[in-house]
């Protein structure tokens, strides 16, 4: 436990600043109204495409590098690295020109109105400039933590927040001089920390003696990207389900109107900031996991999981109880219009509770992320949202059960996801067969 703790910490310390950024910005937002908190976070629904696909290929790259330095194979650790950042550049260079081009027609789908479709569509039109350095940065991270070393990307990721955070402040309520931007200046705080962030890892990688190197020679190794295509695509898709699972889930609370879309940004970003020790511990999980695995230790690689399950409740506990018993005065913090606070504060509360099923779920998925096996988790993850949605649906909107209704579906979806993943995880030999090792 010591030994995830130890890679764990500085992955918590740089998720815990990212989160606080996105928590930074609808509180910045919020003293601007409803809309402008509703804006950011409808923005945001698009930008977690980006999010999800370099996790999703960062998956297949902390597996590749991960298991070739630990079967002394560092030309392939290299070479993953080198292939997982031209993947994304050409992803990167696609996204840009989607958002930008058709930023406010993906707000109408969400059924924003016009206020929202304004504000919205030009904060990812903006944040959509910034999509390839932050593709960089999010598979460098996980490469570099494959490595074993998880200091130097917490540290770039860390400071480059802090950058975000000032310049949205500053630019937000035109500070200094400057002209107030309002939402746009949240926009253009984050392009500034997503940028300095990805070419600082690029920097590193490209033109110092690290670890772990992009070498230009290893672009034309198309067998290697494949590979990290195919462990990494599963993962694309189990994040991509949250990502666009959340389109239909934000149609649905605008039933009950942009209250309910802005109280549940709140509650999203408070239950992201404090799942982010999970996110660290899953990510060790992951390295070490497949560390052992290229050792040729499958029975090492599997007790990192349930390790990393003990770590993760130890750490995460005391803060979901903290969410429950602490929810008006946090969602005070980010809003204090009715009912916008009443149900920041209900969706809170149900947040604190999904954290405990997402501990766990999390810490298995990561162990089997190194071992290169994300299929399982990619259909847990869809038949957990798929089933959110429909009784959110079913039971919140055409049964006028109310927003307790979509309450009760979180728990039961992210439940659901936690007991496929456990099944798989408990009874499949999945050590003893890891992916495309």
């Amino acid at each position: 436990m010591l030994k995830l703790w130890k890679l764990a910490w500085p992955v918590m310390i740089l998720g815990g600043t990212r989160v606080a950024m996105r928590t930074a910005d609808i509180i910045i937002v919020g003293f601007l109204g409803s809309w402008a908190a509703a804006s950011v976070g409808l923005g945001d629904v698009w930008l977690r495409v980006i999010l999800f696909f370099g996790i999703g290929l960062g998956a297949g790259t902390v597996a590749r590098v991960s298991q070739g330095l630990g079967a002394g194979r560092n030309k392939q650790a290299d070479a993953a690295m080198t292939q997982a950042i031209l993947i994304v550049f050409i992803f990167g260079l696609l996204t840009t020109a989607i958002f930008w081009f058709f930023s406010h027609h993906l707000i109408i789908l969400l059924g924003g109105d016009d206020v929202l479709v304004k504000h919205a569509g030009g904060y990812l039109q903006i944040v959509g400039l910034s999509a390839i350095p932050r593709l960089i940065y999010l598979v460098c991270f996980r490469g570099m933590t494959g490595s074993q070393d998880s200091i130097t990307p917490a540290i770039i990721g860390s400071i480059t927040t802090l950058i975000n955070i000032f310049a949205t402040l500053v630019l937000v309520f035109g500070l200094f001089g400057l002209p107030a931007l309002d939402v746009a200046g949240a926009a253009w705080g984050t392009f500034i920390g997503n940028t300095l962030a990805g070419l600082s890892c690029f920097w590193l990688l490209a033109f110092s003696n690290y670890r772990l190197n992009f070498n230009f020679s290893d672009l034309k190794k198309v067998n290697e990207s494949l590979k990290i295509i195919r462990i990494g695509i599963p993962r694309v898709l189990n994040g991509s389900v949250d990502a666009i699972g959340n389109l239909p889930l934000n149609a649905i609370l605008l039933w009950f109107g942009t209250e309910a879309v802005a109280a549940y940004q709140i509650a999203f970003r408070v239950q992201m900031l404090a799942m982010m020790p999970n996110w660290g511990i899953a990510e060790a999980a992951g390295a070490y996991s497949g560390y052992h695995l290229g050792g040729d230790d499958p029975h090492q690689a599997a007790a990192q999981g349930w390790e990393a399950v003990k770590l993760s409740l130890l750490v995460s506990g005391p803060v979901a109880l903290g969410l429950v018993l602490l929810r008006h005065p946090i969602a005070f913090l980010f809003i204090r219009e009715q009912p916008t606070l009443q149900i920041a504060s209900e969706f809170i509360t149900v947040g604190g509770l999904v954290i405990l099923c997402f501990c766990i779920y999390h810490s298995l998925e990561g162990a089997l992320e190194g071992a290169g096996h994300t299929a399982v988790p990619m259909l847990s993850a869809v038949a957990g949202k798929g089933t959110l949605l429909i009784l959110a649906a079913l039971l919140g909107g055409w049964m006028g059960m109310g927003l307790r209704a979509i309450y009760a579906a979180f728990l039961i979806g992210y439940l659901l996801r936690l007991l496929l993943v456990w099944a798989w995880y408990e009874y499949y030999r999945w050590g003893e067969h890891p992916a495309l090792s």
